[in-house]
């Protein structure tokens, strides 16, 4: 188990290089932070610190895709509400846009559906998953051409036609 003496109150790691200090300190408890920390083992980390202790440098995820990702270690009945809190803080973020914003929306959106589905006999929660539906579909369009960017494929944007979803192939 952790000693959260100091990282409680100036937690490092990718909270910090995200800048997710506040959130993380606000929206958890202390039980919640550790089993947090404990749960979080991504490949290729060998420290269980990784989320609240050490320095990360560089990441190529976005801090909403962190936490979408961060989600899905918690969709399962007993931590959902965990996985519902960080999911809605990545929809705010991807909202308020910047690097690959519509990528990261789409992502977001897509995870919180996921695990908001999940709690569907909740009228309310049904209505923001719908919502959510509707969400996704209406940026579908951005989010194409950010992902021909993103992913650089040998052929480009103009070789699509979104208004008609066929593509206009050179080869």
């Amino acid at each position: 188990m952790f000693n959260f003496s100091k990282t409680n109150k100036n937690p490092e790691g990718l909270i910090r290089f995200y800048s997710l200090e506040s959130f993380w300190l606000q929206s958890f408890s202390q039980e919640e932070k550790v089993y947090i920390a404990e749960t979080y083992q991504p490949m290729g980390t060998n420290k269980k610190e990784s989320l609240i202790k050490g320095s990360i440098l560089e990441s190529s995820q976005t801090a909403s895709m962190f936490l979408s990702t961060l989600a899905g270690w918690f969709d399962n009945p007993r931590d959902r509400s965990i996985a519902v809190r960080l999911i809605r803080k990545s929809i705010e973020l991807a909202e308020e846009g910047g690097k690959n914003s519509y990528i990261d929306l789409d992502y977001a959106l897509s995870s919180a559906i996921t695990i908001l589905y999940k709690l569907r006999n909740d009228e309310k929660i049904l209505e923001e998953v719908i919502n959510l539906c509707y969400s996704q579909i209406v940026i579908a369009k951005d989010v194409f051409p950010e992902l021909l960017v993103f992913f650089n494929p040998p052929y480009n944007k103009n070789d699509f036609d979104l208004n008609t979803k066929v593509w206009h192939s050179k080869r």
